[in-house]
């Protein structure tokens, strides 16, 4: 990122790999600071947050502390064997619409008392 020196070029983080990969998940956030472009986000089962075990509190705090102002994008799957299942059968609009729902209010509520 820093070699190619462009403002369109930064870091892309989501929150359901973090939890994997990260010791710290607002640790991350904080460190690429200015330079997070985007956010994909979905809770440790890839359902709608607070459905899972992230406790996205302090993952909304590091995303105020660096001033974050872009977008949040929610990639929600339904649990199952094959959680892509849902996309290539186009037989779930029910579920992604009720996550979907549920993760827009959940956010706002905790970006609003963050």
């Amino acid at each position: 990122m820093r070699d190619v020196d462009r403002r369109n070029v930064g870091v892309w983080l989501d929150t359901f790999h973090m939890n994997i990969k990260e010791r710290s998940i607002d640790g991350a956030i904080r460190e690429a600071g200015p330079h997070l472009l985007h956010l994909h986000v979905a809770d440790s089962n890839r359902a709608a947050p607070g459905r899972g075990h992230l406790d996205f509190k302090p993952i909304v705090k590091a995303l105020k502390d660096i001033n974050y102002r872009r977008y949040l994008s929610f990639e929600l799957l339904p649990a199952g064997a094959d959680p892509f299942y849902a996309m290539k059968t186009r037989r779930c609009d029910e579920f992604f619409d009720l996550y979907t729902g549920e993760a827009i209010e959940y956010m706002k509520g905790l970006w609003g008392n963050a």
